[in-house]
C-alpha cells in the first residue's frame, strides 16, 4: 500500500499542475492473491524459475547430498543452537560461491529465513559471531505474514525502517 499511496500522491501533485501520469507500471515478485489467482491487471508473468534460468536473478546454491546428510536438529530451545549445523553449512556454501560471483562482478548473498521474527535478531548476531566476513554486514528484516515490514516489532526505529525499505 505504501507504493500505491506514493504513486497516488505523485498523480495528485501532477493534477495540480494540469498534468497527468501517462502510465503506471508495477513490478512484483508475487502477482497473485492469497487464493492463488493472478491479478487481473497483470500484463506479464515472469516466473522466478525462468528468471534464474536466464541469469536475471542469482541462482540459489544448495549443499550437496553428503553435506545435507550431516545436518541434525539439536535438542535446544535456543534457535541458533538447534539449527547450528544448518547455519554453519549455509555460511560454508556462501563462502564457496563468493569467488564464482566475484569473477562475474557480482556479490554472493547469504539469505536466511527463520520461522518467527523472534529468532531473527538472534540469528543475525550469531552469523556475525561465527563468520567474521559478515561482521557489520548482516541486515535483519522483520516482516509480517503479508510481507510488510513490521514497524512495531522489536523496537526498530523510523530511520532503520527507512533503510530497510
Amino acid at each position: 500500500m505504501a507504493w500505491f499511496k506514493s504513486i497516488d500522491e505523485i498523480h495528485h501533485k501532477m493534477l495540480q499542475k494540469d498534468r497527468r501520469l501517462a502510465l503506471q507500471i508495477d513490478v512484483t515478485a508475487t502477482p497473485r492473491h492469497d487464493n492463488g489467482a493472478i491479478f487481473v491487471q497483470t500484463v506479464s508473468d515472469y516466473p522466478l524459475v525462468e528468471a534464474i534460468h536466464q541469469d536475471v536473478v542469482k541462482h540459489p546454491v544448495l549443499p550437496d547430498a553428503a553435506s545435507r546428510a550431516k545436518l541434525a536438529d539439536r535438542k535446544s530451545s535456543i534457535f541458533t543452537e538447534k539449527y547450528d549445523d544448518y547455519l554453519r553449512l549455509g555460511v560454508e556454501e556462501w563462502r564457496k560461491s563468493q569467488a564464482e560471483h566475484h569473477a562475474l562482478g557480482k556479490k554472493a548473498v547469504l539469505f536466511v529465513m527463520v520461522d518467527d521474527t523472534r529468532n531473527c535478531d538472534e540469528v543475525g548476531e550469531y552469523l556475525q559471531k561465527i563468520c567474521p566476513e559478515l561482521q557489520g554486514a548482516v541486515l535483519v528484516i522483520h516482516t509480517k505474514n503479508n510481507g510488510e515490514i513490521s514497524e512495531a516489532a522489536f523496537g526498530k526505529n523510523t530511520e532503520e525502517l527507512e533503510k530497510l525499505r
